[in-house]
């Protein structure tokens, strides 16, 4: 049988995104989304934050690049990624969420603190875009 690995995170950026290339040319940018939700602790509510590394590839990390910046709401349809390399003789891991889909909503439709968030769209021809309204 094999496993299921699909994240789907709805949150705003917590900083600007910066377009990167890798030592081959290929396009990317690493965003941090912020996700909250409700914590209760002794009678009372307060709201956590946590925070997502995602990693966006080649034509949706230049779209990202040009469309979001910090505080953007967005969401993100992926899979998880173990990264593994060796640091001063130490063993380091670093876990994120590989994009396959993104969605920026349009102003009028951003309201993400109690909507199931709208199914993400994919433009014809493109195994993953980025939908954006622009004012």
């Amino acid at each position: 049988m094999n496993g299921v690995n699909r994240v789907q995170i709805w949150g705003h950026l917590g900083h600007d995104p910066e377009l990167q290339r890798t030592p081959n040319g290929n396009l990317f940018c690493d965003l941090r989304i912020a996700t909250n939700h409700s914590v209760k602790h002794n009678e009372e509510w307060s709201s956590q934050v946590t925070w997502h590394r995602v990693r966006v590839w080649e034509q949706k990390a230049e779209r990202a690049s040009r469309l979001l910046r910090k505080g953007s709401p967005v969401g993100i349809e992926g899979y998880l990624q173990t990264h593994k390399w060796e640091d001063d003789g130490h063993t380091r891991f670093r876990l994120q969420v590989r994009c396959r889909e993104m969605h920026i909503p349009s102003p009028a439709s951003v309201n993400l603190s109690n909507a199931v968030p709208p199914p993400l769209s994919t433009v014809e021809g493109e195994s993953a875009s980025v939908s954006a309204a622009v004012m």
